[in-house]
C-alpha cells in the first residue's frame, strides 16, 4: 500500500471510508457512541450533512457512561457533551433552574418528538438555561427558558441582545426574572415572569405559570392537533404535580447537586443544626447550607421546647454575631 500511496493513488482509496466517518473526524465521540443501540460502528458512519445535523443517534453518558435514554444529533452531541439526566445539570446552577428544568424534563422527556437541554449552547459560549427542541415531519420548533438571577444586574445589554437573537432565529424565550431585577426593564421585551420573593414556595406558582406559556405556544405552532393534545396531556398533568418542597431532595438527588458548606459539616453551628427539626435533618441534611435563604426552616428549640420558623442564614448569622450565642428562639433561650 505504502508503494502504490508513493506512486500516486489517493488514500481513500485503502481507508473503506473510515477518514471520512464521525469516528474519525470526532475522536472525542468514540467512546460514548452506544454501538448497540445505533446498530453500527461510528467509523462506518459518514461525516456528511444529515448525519451531523439531521440523523439522532444514542451516545453515553460522558460523565458516569450510562446510557441517555433521549438521541440527539452528533452536531449536538459535539457542542452539548452527552449527559444523563442525573448529571444534565451544570455546576453553579440554583434551585430554581434546577426546579424549572426538573418539571420540563419530567413531563416531556418521554415523547419521542421532543428533547429538553440544560444550558444549550447555540454559538460559541452564548447559551439558553432551558432549550425545548419540538421536531416534526423535519422541521423544528423552539422554545427556551432563561433564569435571571442576581447578576443580570450588569447584563442589560446581553440579555436584550439574547432576546433579539431569540427573535430572529423563530425561538420564543421566556424569561424567569429574579426580584433584584424588578426595575430593571429590557426593551421590546414582554415575555417575562416576575419574582416577587426569594421563597421557594413562589416557584409552585410560576413553574405552572411557564408550563402553561409552554401549552399556548405549542398551540400556536400549527402543529397537527393529535400531537398538541399529547403535550397538553403531559403538561397538564406536570402541573397538578408541582410541588417544589415536596420534591426537594429528589431535585437535588436527581442531579447530584450538593450545597457547598452544608450546616451539618460546620463543628462551630452544630447547636442550630441539631434545633432543625428532626425530620427536615433526616430528610434534608445532605442540602442545607449555612448561607440558605429562600426558604424558612422549622426549628425546635432545646431548652424550652418551642417551635418556629427562620431562614437557616438568618439564624447562623444572629448566631455569630452574638455574644451569649443566640440560637434564634423568640423566647431568647440560650
Amino acid at each position: 500500500m505504502l508503494d502504490n500511496l508513493k506512486n500516486g493513488d489517493s488514500f481513500t482509496k485503502y481507508c473503506k471510508g473510515k477518514c471520512n466517518s464521525v469516528g474519525y473526524k470526532y475522536p472525542n465521540l468514540v467512546p460514548l457512541w452506544d454501538k448497540v443501540r445505533n446498530k453500527e460502528d461510528i467509523f462506518a458512519l459518514p461525516a456528511d450533512d444529515y448525519n451531523l445535523h439531521h440523523a439522532k443517534s444514542y451516545f453515553n453518558c460522558i460523565v458516569c457512561n450510562n446510557p441517555i435514554h433521549t438521541p440527539m444529533t452528533v452536531y449536538n452531541a459535539i457542542n452539548n457533551s452527552p449527559r444523563c439526566i442525573k448529571h444534565k445539570i451544570r455546576k453553579g446552577t440554583s434551585f430554581p433552574e434546577m426546579a424549572i428544568f426538573f418539571s420540563f424534563y419530567r413531563s416531556l422527556s418521554a415523547l419521542p418528538f421532543i428533547k429538553v437541554s440544560h444550558r444549550y449552547k447555540y454559538y460559541r459560549n452564548y447559551e439558553f438555561d432551558i432549550y425545548i427542541v419540538l421536531e416534526l415531519d423535519n422541521k423544528q420548533y423552539i422554545y427556551a427558558v432563561e433564569i435571571d438571577g442576581i447578576h443580570h444586574i450588569k447584563l442589560k445589554k446581553q440579555d436584550e441582545a439574547k432576546n433579539e437573537y431569540a427573535k430572529s432565529s423563530n425561538i420564543h424565550l421566556d424569561r424567569v426574572r429574579d426580584i433584584s431585577l424588578v426595575e430593571i426593564w429590557l426593551d421590546n421585551f414582554d415575555n417575562i415572569i416576575q419574582r416577587t420573593s426569594k421563597d421557594k414556595n413562589e416557584l409552585n406558582t410560576i413553574i405552572p405559570e411557564l408550563l402553561n406559556s409552554f401549552r399556548r405556544w405549542v398551540k400556536n405552532t400549527g402543529i397537527n392537533k393529535n400531537v398538541v393534545n399529547e403535550i397538553n396531556s403531559a403538561i397538564l398533568q406536570e402541573i397538578k404535580s408541582v410541588d417544589v418542597i415536596r420534591d426537594e431532595k429528589l431535585i437535588f438527588l436527581s442531579f447530584d447537586k450538593k450545597p457547598k458548606k452544608l450546616l451539618k459539616d460546620e463543628p462551630f453551628l452544630q447547636p442550630i443544626y441539631n434545633q432543625l427539626r428532626e425530620d427536615i435533618r433526616q430528610q434534608l441534611g445532605d442540602f442545607i447550607s449555612i448561607t440558605e435563604q429562600d426558604i424558612k426552616r422549622p426549628f425546635i428549640c432545646k431548652k424550652c421546647g418551642g417551635e418556629w420558623e427562620q431562614f437557616v442564614n438568618v439564624v447562623v448569622q444572629n448566631f455569630k454575631s452574638s455574644k451569649r450565642g443566640n440560637l434564634g428562639c423568640p423566647n431568647f433561650c440560650m
